[in-house]
């Protein structure tokens, strides 16, 4: 499978920054391009704005294998950077 370049990885933001959905919303922002999108790590779920449909399944499959990761940062506020997609 393709790898998202830097310039389309998800990019992960500190809680503190959220001011739509506050603290107790696990979630990541997710660029491509023009195109953002807020992602809830429990649900998987686009909570605020879009991709394009290709992008989105990408980011939802890196998403779901690294959720573990994800809301372990989440909650420790020690962030990593983890693999793209292979």
């Amino acid at each position: 499978m393709e790898e998202l370049d830097a310039r389309n990885y998800p990019i992960l933001r500190n809680r503190d920054q959220s001011f739509l959905w506050g603290s107790s919303t696990p979630h990541f922002h997710a660029i491509y391009g023009e195109y953002n999108a807020l992602v809830n790590i429990e649900s998987l779920e686009i909570l605020e704005g879009d991709l394009p449909n290709r992008a989105e399944k990408l980011v939802l499959e890196w998403a779901a294998l690294y959720q573990k990761e994800l809301l372990s940062m989440w909650n420790s506020q020690e962030f990593t950077k983890l693999p793209p997609l292979k």
